[in-house]
């Protein structure tokens, strides 16, 4: 074997056991599989960021993720993006719709997701079933679409099909008023 031959053969080596290696992806607590003859994306630090996944795969938190969808992970291993196979209940009255793509942030509050169902929020409003949810990573709404109007406590009555976008503190942004409203001149 010559030496060009010999550092080919070393190179191939080291490729074939650097594909085996990122085709079985260990996240904090569990192993999830990269599908084969696919794109993989690391971070500088060699941890894996992005991938397609081989298989359904079901986490901790009862999630099935959705096989031959992408998966993107942050550094520590955590979801950044994962794809649902079957509708999720992630809290009380909140259900997560399969097929939809599910966003996190690095604290793993959600960013945004679909609802699978309409979801009345502790405040009586109810939210509209597939629609996406886009929330602030202190957890508060940030926009939505409503099922039914919606009067807020200053008599305003917000549009049923129509989103409302909230500030990080939770007040009102934007919103579509169902009814005519005086504005108040101070």
């Amino acid at each position: 074997m010559t030496a060009l031959q010999n550092k080919t053969h070393k190179l191939l080596v080291f490729f074939l056991c650097l594909f085996v290696l990122m085709t079985t992806i260990h996240t904090e607590t569990s192993v999830l599989t990269a599908k084969a003859g696919t794109k993989v994306t690391l971070y500088p630090n060699e941890k894996v960021k992005e991938f397609i996944l081989a298989k359904d795969y079901t986490d901790a938190e009862g999630r099935v993720w959705k096989a031959g969808t992408e998966v993107e992970l942050f550094s520590n291993g955590s979801p950044r993006k994962i794809t649902l196979a079957e509708n999720w209940k992630y809290t009380e009255g909140i259900i997560m719709k399969a097929g939809c793509n599910i966003t996190y942030y690095e604290n793993g509050h959600p960013q945004s997701f679909t609802l699978a169902e309409n979801w009345e929020t502790p405040e009586g409003m109810v939210l509209k079933s597939d629609t996406n949810v886009i929330c602030y990573e202190n957890t508060n709404l940030k926009k939505y679409t409503l099922a039914e109007n919606w009067k807020i406590p200053v008599g305003i009555v917000l549009k049923a099909g129509a989103e409302v976008i909230f500030y990080e503190n939770g007040n009102l942004n934007t919103f579509t008023s169902a009814e005519n409203w005086e504005i108040p001149l101070e």
